[in-house]
């Protein structure tokens, strides 16, 4: 897996083929991990509301241990305890940086 900060949206992008091959202008980071918290099992999932439960507050970390692991986190508590640094809320998950561009207005459809 790849990741690449958009620093122009502050966003962080993860991909599973090399967004180098899609003429990618921005640093690349390589042989990234992306996990979920143990509670969920999709993205999807974190951003679920039960009733009379704490709003959720996804937030994407890092380890300050291992640049290279990424972990998404439910609420910035969780971030925290973790011993995660705090990335903020904007990131997603795309096959290609293609896919990216488009959803981000930069590349017709």
């Amino acid at each position: 897996m790849y990741v690449i900060h958009d620093t122009s949206l502050n966003h962080f992008v993860f991909t599973e083929d090399d967004p180098r091959n899609d003429d990618c202008s921005y640093a690349v980071s390589h042989d990234v991990t992306l996990e979920l918290s143990a509670d969920v099992e999709s993205l999807h999932e974190m951003h679920a509301w039960p009733y009379g439960a704490e709003a959720p507050d996804v937030c994407l970390g890092r380890d300050p241990e291992n640049e290279s692991r990424f972990k998404v986190f439910r609420y910035d508590h969780d971030c925290r305890d973790a011993g995660f640094i705090n990335l903020g809320p904007n990131f997603s998950v795309h096959h290609t940086w293609s896919d990216y561009e488009s959803i981000a207005g930069r590349k017709p459809q």
